[in-house]
């Protein structure tokens, strides 16, 4: 959808604005032109330089009549003209950029799946040493960009524009290199087991190809933690610590008689803050290297709410209308202050509920929308390590001599669940194989892949596929080759594990102080700038009270000068800005955690809401009684 948006967007600017620039030599590098090539865009270079140039000068225009009319109305433009100049450079940046951004974050995604691709290569390989059937498995199980590049690379070599399939493993490795060296070692030392004469060697080349991309990735990660300190410091000090610095004091300055601006100045003064951060964290971000791919689960699985839909009390209903619909309402507790209509509730509630409902509002949003999917997300992860567990106890039972009938039925009653009455997704594929074998009179790879009663005609799991694809097609050739098999695709992919698992332990320590920030310190600085604008407020009225008391008159003058913004309003002002900083401070350390994963993005949003939220309005209240 993004991506649809930015070609439609760049062809209308390029249609009526392109004028405009048609005297400016604009130019762009090859990298644009690579990055356009490899997303597949629909849109020329010329083009996005082109929508980049009058999309900052589009918002220069605006905010500049917008700063004039401001002028006539007597109020201060500088702040309006500022914001327009930093949108105008935000939006010739990011539109110019867009493109690599996009070709980037693609092929991280793609290489998410490299280790994944050289295990699916290997497997077959240490049975059969065919490099093609090896190639034609791993494309077929595969996911992302790389399992299509080995499609492409068999219709190349029966197209007859490489001899071999052997031909097409370095190309394809030199072409993925450039982002994970060990890719392109692994896809030479597959090739080069072909060449061994014994078959120890040529395993031990197999299982060497697989340590090549893994240690790859672990050199890659610890390299990007290292460079990680500094950038980290630098968002937690400058670009989080230092404007919450600012929100505390702007209290005492203005109360020194330094005013620096209404409330409305302050406000976009706080986002541009925030967007300063995004995209900092997002700079960041586009550094990190590949990550392991988080299971996709498609919108059509079963059991999910549609597509932008929420359950609420058993039914769906539409997601951001039902999140909207309760903010407003809750926000609706404000109005009376607004209004100014004095009493009991209005006075003490004020702008809170406001901050209330937004945070309400986007926490029934994310939770609503993440949740389902979360859930069979984790009921699927299991399956997977339930999956390489059944695969170790089958190729323990399958080299004994034992058919493979006799031990999925032993196999699926070892992995029934103990702890609850209810079996293990593993054991019901199982035993549902076993019914097919024994009553529909199927063959073992129909009773596990049939596309109607198969057993695992509702896994969405490539890697639970993929196992037992291995297993039937080894069990052509022997029980023997079959138990080998599932031991060593078990072996290989329960070592990738182990590597992701390692390196998200190691980013979870680099990021627990923004995490903590985020949640923890950003409430409590906020609502303490609330207080101390509270404190001030009633340091002036209560002067002003015993000035009057001995009949003299009180003038603020210059250095007691009332702020203009209220504790009222700038508890408004904080709530938000606490909200828009958690958001990008959280979407910054569940990416380096966990990558591009939406999902996950959202559901820790949603986690840390009603946490920052509580501590914001508890130190508001603890504040009552200080």
């Amino acid at each position: 959808m993004p991506e649809l948006l930015f070609e439609k967007g760049c062809r209308f600017m390029n249609r009526h604005l392109s004028r405009v620039f048609r005297n400016i030599n604009l130019e762009w590098d090859q990298e644009l032109e690579d990055a356009i090539e490899f997303t597949k865009l629909g849109v020329r270079p010329i083009e996005v330089i082109t929508s980049a140039w009058a999309a900052a000068l589009l918002s220069i225009v605006f905010f500049s009549t917008l700063s004039l009319l401001i002028f006539f109305l007597g109020q201060d433009p500088l702040p309006w003209l500022l914001f327009g100049f930093i949108m105008a450079v935000f939006l010739a940046h990011y539109i110019s950029i867009y493109p690599k951004r996009l070709a980037r974050s693609k092929r991280i995604k793609a290489l998410g799946h490299a280790p994944e691709i050289v295990a699916y290569l290997i497997i077959p390989l240490k049975q059969n040493p065919n490099l093609e059937s090896a190639v034609r498995f791993a494309a077929e199980h595969g996911e992302g960009q790389m399992a299509d590049d080995l499609r492409k690379a068999l219709w190349d070599v029966w197209a007859g524009k490489y001899r071999s399939v052997g031909e097409t493993l370095p190309v394809l490795g030199h072409k993925w290199g450039r982002d994970i060296k060990g890719f392109e070692d692994a896809m030479y030392a597959i090739r080069m087991s072909q060449i061994e004469k014994s078959e120890s060697r040529r395993h031990n080349t197999l299982d060497r190809a697989l340590e090549l991309i893994l240690q790859s990735v672990q050199k890659k990660f610890e390299e990007f933690i290292n460079y990680l300190r500094l950038p980290t410091v630098v968002l937690f000090a400058g670009g989080t610590l230092f404007p919450l610095v600012i929100v505390i004091l702007l209290p005492i300055v203005s109360f020194i008689g330094m005013e620096i601006g209404t409330q409305e100045n302050m406000f976009i003064g706080l986002m541009a803050m925030v967007l300063v951060i995004f995209l900092f964290s997002d700079y960041i971000l586009s550094r990190r290297p590949t990550a392991f791919t988080p299971i996709n689960i498609p919108d059509w699985y079963p059991g999910l709410p549609s597509p932008g839909k929420m359950i609420l009390f058993g039914k769906e209903g539409s997601a951001w209308k039902i999140s909207l619909g309760v903010a407003l309402a809750i926000s609706l507790l404000s109005v009376p202050y607004f209004l100014g209509i004095s009493n009991f509730i209005s006075d003490r509630l004020t702008t809170m509920p406001i901050v209330i409902g937004i945070c309400v509002g986007l926490w029934l949003y994310l939770r609503g929308t993440s949740i389902p999917k979360k859930e069979v997300r984790d009921s699927l992860k299991k399956t997977e390590e339930d999956t390489i567990e059944a695969a170790f106890q089958l190729g323990n039972r399958l080299i004994t001599g034992m058919s493979a009938e006799e031990a999925f039925i032993r196999v699926a009653n070892m992995m029934s669940t103990k702890e609850t009455t209810s079996k293990s997704k593993v054991s019901k594929i199982l035993e549902r194989a076993i019914r097919n074998i024994r009553y529909l009179n199927m063959n073992l790879e129909d009773s596990l892949f049939d596309r109607e009663r198969g057993a695992l005609k509702d896994a969405c799991s490539g890697m639970v596929n993929s196992i037992f694809r291995v297993f039937t097609i080894t069990m052509r050739k022997s029980i023997r080759a079959a138990s080998e098999a599932l031991i060593v695709a078990a072996n290989h992919i329960r070592e990738i594990r182990r590597v992701e698992n390692a390196l998200k332990d190691k980013l979870q320590y680099t990021t627990s102080m923004i995490r903590v920030t985020a949640i923890i310190i950003n409430p409590i600085i906020c609502a303490l700038a609330v207080y101390i604008a509270e404190v001030f407020r009633n340091t002036i009225a209560s002067t002003r009270t015993s000035m009057g008391h001995y009949g003299l008159e009180f003038n603020t003058g210059i250095m007691l000068r009332e702020p203009s913004t209220t504790p009222e309003m700038l508890q408004l002002i904080t709530g938000i800005y606490m909200i828009s900083l958690l958001f990008v401070l959280i979407r910054y350390v569940s990416i380096l955690e966990r990558g591009d994963d939406p999902v996950l993005h959202r559901l820790e949003i949603a986690r840390g809401i009603p946490i920052a939220l509580s501590i914001f309005v508890i130190t508001l209240l603890a504040t009552k009684f200080i």
